[in-house]
């Protein structure tokens, strides 16, 4: 009886640092996913930034020399 006490025990020990190992390994994971979240909506924002500042950048350009714009606009036109 004692022994299978004993064992009994050690199988509910194990049970629990079995548990415990999952519930850190998901909480890792979990953590590893929110990252990745972050790092995609942050590389969204970098790009949509540069776009925006690319997209402003021809604006101005268009303001100060209308003529050359439209020359641009008619060579690409025409091809």
């Amino acid at each position: 009886m004692m022994i299978n006490r004993r064992a009994k025990k050690r199988i509910a020990a194990a049970e629990a640092e079995s548990l415990a190992q999952i519930e850190s390994m998901r909480k890792a994971k979990e953590e590893e996913e929110a990252n990745l979240r972050l790092s995609i909506e942050q590389q969204a924002k970098e790009h949509s930034d540069s776009t925006n500042a690319t997209a402003n950048e021809v604006k101005e350009f268009a303001k100060k020399n209308p003529e050359i714009a439209a020359a641009l606009i008619r060579s690409m036109m025409k091809e």
